[in-house]
């Protein structure tokens, strides 16, 4: 759908959804001609294997003579792989997940096939937010597969035992941060163990809104964004707040991100702020009784989420280039496929079909869940910020994670934006040589 619209939406395409399996490590072997002819592409990501079985399985039926070999790596790693296997200009990789923010830097290493003969059906079948966040210096580089924004969560029973109001779904009554803070102060001297948690902290992707929301900048500036500017009064306001939430301990400290879904989902946090892959661990537990509201803001401050997500690419060292546009096409442009490329509610389709039917399952996944469809569509069509495009962001996205990091573990948050400024300057310097 187009997000500017901010329509009501109507849902008409059948449902289709598959069953994630357990993550692991696939081989690494070459795409190259089967017997008889047949061309075996590989497809390199970051999910677990099995996980676009049904998709290759439709592709693969409707494209008599291609085969594909889905290669999967840990999504932690994938970016240190695909950059050392194709800085060595590795022709086995047909096909892979690209990060959208970081399409630009993989454009000045040369690691992307140019798109521009897909365009016109990617501005047919994707919102032109998606086709904006896969297009660089005016080329199409990938096909828009998901998208993604922040919700907040909240234990029902929790909020219930503190004598706090469930928040209001409505993006015009979303809770600022400072009435966030109370309340959840409340829920943990009535029970809660925690009284909030970022599903990814320490991550500039989840921090950014709260940035912007403050009134600070993306961090990147000037001419092809390369002028880093991370000490404005939003940077410190954001992170200093950040900061209280560890030092005041409101938010857990030293878990790994990836627990942080199960602890919400075991009754342990009493408001989580995260993507909509965790609904599916929260589902687990049959007895968690949790809402959904918008992210919330700084009193005040412009209400802001994260956005984008994944898309697909192909390498230009690929032999079998014709064929992996094919297919990455059929996962993202084709409605069939790219319903089946999605994983339940996991993901949010970046293709307009494949979001209506992905929206009519999540909001009858449960009367808690329903009119989550409608919130996400708001929020993407009124307040998500994209983060910077800029061939520096893969470094950008470094520096500053480290720096969110160590914020979080106390250090001075002036000390650390001052440092992180001349580190940046001293990297993105040699992006203008």
């Amino acid at each position: 759908m187009n997000w500017r619209a901010g329509k009501k939406i109507i849902f008409s395409v059948p449902l289709l959804a598959v069953l994630a399996t357990t993550a692991c490590l696939g081989p690494v072997s070459g795409g190259d001609s089967g017997s008889g002819g047949d061309v075996t592409l590989q497809f390199v990501g970051g999910q677990p294997d099995g996980y676009y079985d049904k998709a290759i399985a439709a592709f693969e039926q409707a494209n008599p003579g291609i085969k594909v070999k889905y290669v999967s790596n840990p999504a932690s790693q994938l970016s240190q792989v695909l950059q050392a296997r194709l800085g060595g200009k590795d022709s086995s990789i047909d096909a892979f997940t690209a990060d959208e923010p970081k399409i630009p830097s993989m454009v000045d290493r040369g690691f992307l096939l140019p798109l521009d003969d897909l365009k016109d059906e990617a501005d047919k079948q994707a919102s032109p937010e998606a086709v904006q966040a896969t297009t660089f210096d005016s080329k199409l580089y990938a096909l828009p597969l998901w998208t993604s924004t922040m919700l907040l969560y909240y234990n029902k029973d929790l909020l219930k035992k503190a004598g706090i109001a469930d928040p209001a779904m409505a993006t015009d009554k979303r809770l600022n941060w400072e009435q966030l803070t109370a309340d959840a102060k409340k829920a943990q001297a009535a029970g809660a163990q925690y009284g909030f948690a970022f599903e990814q902290p320490g991550r500039y992707y989840q921090l950014e809104p709260l940035i912007v929301s403050a009134g600070g900048g993306t961090g990147l500036s000037g001419d092809k964004n390369l002028t880093p500017a991370i000490q404005d009064q939003g940077w410190k306001k954001a992170l200093t707040f950040y900061q209280g939430l560890f030092s005041q301990g409101i938010t857990p400290k030293g878990i790994q991100y990836t627990q942080l879904p199960a602890l919400f989902a075991n009754g342990k946090i009493a408001y989580f702020l995260a993507n909509t892959p965790s609904v599916a661990t929260f589902k687990k537990n049959a007895d968690l009784k949790f809402g959904v509201a918008p992210s919330p803001t700084f009193a005040g401050g412009k209400p802001a989420t994260p956005t984008d997500s994944w898309a697909l690419a192909v390498s230009p060292y690929s032999k079998h280039q014709a064929e992996a546009k094919k297919f990455i096409s059929f996962l993202t442009l084709n409605d069939e496929g790219a319903v089946l490329s999605g994983q339940d509610i996991a993901r949010i389709p970046a293709n307009n079909h494949a979001y209506a039917a992905w929206a009519k399952l999540i909001d009858s996944a449960g009367p808690e869940l329903a009119g989550t469809s409608q919130l996400i569509a708001d929020e993407l069509s009124q307040t998500a910020v994209k983060r910077p495009s800029s061939v520096g962001y893969t470094d950008f996205e470094a520096v500053v994670n480290k720096m969110i990091d160590n914020i979080g573990n106390g250090a001075n948050v002036d000390s650390a934006l001052a440092d992180g400024q001349a580190q940046l300057v001293n990297t993105l310097g040699r992006f203008g040589k």
